[in-house]
């Protein structure tokens, strides 16, 4: 199974993968295993990988977590820990000037910014609450402590270029 190369990355200060994500924004993807098992697998066999215990899937404003349980060492451990909406994501939308790669990082980027924002003092708590139900007590303790970062380089600046 292909591996895939995660767009934002939670790390601790060893180095070591806490959370990986995946982002994608399109028309008329639905963020479901039966839907997209390819993006599941690929999510999977990377989080095997990089023996990581989180991963999340993010497609509109559709988020999935998967967990490794570590109990196999071959991913069939790994289950969907909760699936919900980001309402407080907004997911760009194409216009003539804009190219699906730099819509693509912008998304991005706001997701990375969101998460970002969950490790600030000064964080909404309308988002606060948002992520509390979104992600279990855990995970977000992985957020909040963990080294925030994208997984490869973006291109913002081409966005409405």
């Amino acid at each position: 199974m292909k591996s895939i190369n995660p767009d934002i990355i939670i790390t601790n200060a060893e180095g070591e993968y806490l959370v990986i994500l995946q982002i994608k924004i399109t028309q008329g993807l639905t963020n479901s295993p039966t839907n997209q098992p390819h993006i599941f697998d690929a999510l999977k066999t990377t989080m095997v990988a990089l023996n990581c215990p989180i991963g999340v899937l993010i497609i509109n404003q559709d988020i999935t977590i998967l967990r490794d349980s570590f109990e196999q060492s071959n991913g069939d451990s790994i289950s969907i820990a909760n699936q919900a909406t980001i309402k407080s994501l907004n997911v760009p939308e194409k216009d003539s000037y804009t190219t699906n790669y730099s819509l693509g990082a912008e998304f991005e980027d706001q997701v990375q910014k969101w998460f970002v924002q969950l490790q600030s003092e000064s964080c909404p708590y309308e988002q606060q609450e948002e992520a509390s139900k979104i992600f279990d007590p855990l995970t977000l303790s992985l957020v909040r402590g963990g080294e925030i970062r994208a997984g490869h380089p973006r291109l913002l600046d081409e966005v409405h270029a």
